[in-house]
């Protein structure tokens, strides 16, 4: 579907003008000074097709009552005319078909047919990243919000585990070593060595005690016979007692040496506890660069699959790529090239473009999009300022002075 004629009369700038449109003709030039009305040209097409969202607040011509535009559209099936009136009182919408008939909901029958009119190829270079990759996702069909989020979610999750593990202690080889040797062993107990201390002084001091009374007098010694007998058989265990026991000076060392042994269990289970601890975060921060990377990879594979404005182009968080690049990093002329298949995709039905700042575009890009139209069958709208009245529809004081 393209645009074939267009009369707008008391438009914005716009006295009244009528363009009759060749349909294999591509690049349409709106030229002339500055304030002579092309822009309003332009503005006559969107008004038409885009309704009340599309118009400014004063679309009338100053010092008059009425605007009227009438844009005719062929397609395959037909043409569509488009009537637009604005009043003081607000706008008028119909659209007829070739027969005449017309239809009883025509600003629903133009959104289906217009689809992204007011995308500009070189508004699209103005957009930050974000809004570039929000353009492209919404005209590919692919919106990556969800796994976006996901990612972000899990990269912030990550990057906590990544600050917890570097916030654990490290430990040389001589440390692990250590730790591989004493954590294994169990602390002893000072209480139970002091219990088992007091038990063989009391042994002992009943030893001593036995051998003064063995010691007695003669007169002593038969009453005591009975308990000598007694004590001789303590006794006698006693001493095996005092063999095979630890010493009592070893054993009260050992209660004093017990707390450094302790100490030493304590740290090398300490040692133990951290390096577990270090290898757990390490195992999940790989569990969650794992997840991270199946959603990159599932966001890669449904760009593979996605058919894109022009082959090269993708985008991740950051942008829009080309070839790889970044798209604020490739050449000028390969972002116009972006830029015109991205807006030639958004606009399948009705195929036309709009481009506002003409006067940017050199010869050589102006050659880009019109090689561009043509290869899509597209009609590209290009408002210029010049001059010279040589190039173009030249529009001067409202109205159309001259068509090269």
């Amino acid at each position: 579907m393209k645009i074939i004629e267009l009369k707008s009369s008391n438009i914005k700038r716009l006295k009244a003008i009528e363009l009759h449109i060749d349909e294999k003709q591509n690049l349409i030039l709106i030229t002339g000074k500055n304030a002579q009305g092309k822009s309003s040209v332009l503005d006559s097409i969107w008004y038409a097709l885009g309704g009340k969202k599309a118009a400014q607040d004063k679309p009338i011509r100053d010092g008059e009552e009425k605007g009227e535009i009438e844009l005719t559209l062929k397609s395959e099936k037909g043409n569509y005319v488009v009537k637009r009136t604005f009043t003081d009182k607000g706008s008028y919408l119909s659209v007829s078909n070739t027969e005449g008939a017309k239809y009883s909901n025509p600003q629903e029958l133009l959104d289906y047919i217009v689809g992204s009119l007011s995308f500009d190829p070189l508004e699209f270079s103005r957009m930050d990243a974000k809004k570039q990759v929000a353009e492209l996702t919404k005209i590919v069909g692919l919106d990556f919000t969800d796994l976006d989020n996901k990612k972000k979610e899990l990269t912030e999750e990550r990057l906590l585990v990544g600050r917890e593990q570097k916030s654990l202690a490290t430990f040389s080889d001589e440390d692990v070593k250590f730790s591989e040797e004493y954590s294994k062993k169990n602390e002893v107990s000072v209480s139970e060595l002091s219990a088992k201390l007091e038990k063989e002084t009391n042994i002992h001091r009943d030893y001593e005690t036995a051998i003064k009374k063995i010691s007695l007098n003669d007169t002593e010694i038969a009453e005591m016979k009975a308990r000598i007998t007694m004590l001789e058989d303590e006794s006698a265990k006693l001493r095996k007692i005092k063999d095979t026991e630890e010493d009592l000076d070893k054993l009260r060392s050992s209660i004093s040496d017990v707390d450094g042994e302790n100490n030493k269990i304590r740290k090398a289970k300490d040692i133990v506890s951290s390096i577990a601890k270090f290898k757990e975060k390490g195992v999940e921060y790989h569990n969650l660069t794992e997840e991270i990377k199946k959603i990159d990879a599932e966001k890669t594979n449904k760009l593979a699959k996605a058919k894109m404005p022009i082959e090269g182009l993708s985008w991740n968080e950051e942008g829009v790529l080309y070839n790889g690049i970044p798209y604020n990093q490739i050449s000028s002329a390969e972002q116009l090239r972006v830029s015109m298949a991205i807006a030639m995709s958004s606009n399948p039905k009705l195929r036309m473009i709009q481009i506002r700042d003409g006067s940017l575009l050199d010869k050589d890009n102006l050659k880009v999009i019109d090689e561009m139209t043509k290869g899509k069958d597209f009609q590209a709208f290009v408002e210029k300022v010049d001059d010279s009245g040589k190039i173009g529809i030249v529009i001067e004081d409202g109205e159309i002075k001259k068509i090269n």
